[in-house]
């Protein structure tokens, strides 16, 4: 945990002009319309599941602004010594750093919470289709355990 911290100074600083904050309640349906939009899913309605984690006891929802417009989200749930990552999105215009100071923010918010181990998952970049989330989870001292088939969303399919 320490090698993690000490990986994570610095990185919510280099993006002057963001602003990186907790996401509070009235900023849920933000949160969802965040998380839809950067994956490509239908944006009408956001849902519940995406705005879920706000509010609730274990989940730390973060996220990213510009002036006023949240543009970038990750959420920790914690639960005894552990933390798990989720919910990582930002909007295609914003793209460019406010990933890994999420992940900074989260890593430093788990080590009081007395959490020794931090997870993350993301999808694995392939030939054609880039990825950004694993490099910025190896940067910040994540190491990649194994890997596992996943669900995919299409936009489309309902």
């Amino acid at each position: 945990m320490d090698e993690a911290l000490r990986r994570t100074a610095g990185w919510d600083q280099r993006s002057p002009g963001l602003n990186l904050a907790a996401v509070c309640p009235e900023d849920a349906v933000a949160q969802g319309a965040v998380m839809t939009r950067a994956f490509d899913m239908p944006e009408e309605h956001p849902g519940d599941m995406t705005a879920a984690p706000v509010g609730r006891a274990g989940r730390h929802p973060f996220g990213v602004w510009d002036g006023t417009d949240l543009v970038a989200v990750g959420t920790m749930y914690t639960r005894g010594e552990t933390a798990q990552f989720s919910g990582g999105a930002t909007v295609p215009p914003a793209r460019g750093g406010a990933q890994s100071a999420l992940l900074a923010a989260r890593a430093r918010q788990a080590d009081p919470a007395g959490c020794r181990w931090l997870v993350a998952e993301t999808g694995v970049e392939r030939p054609g289709a880039p990825n950004s989330s694993p490099h910025n989870m190896l940067r910040i001292g994540f190491q990649v355990l194994y890997e596992r088939r996943n669900r995919t969303w299409h936009p489309g399919n309902g």
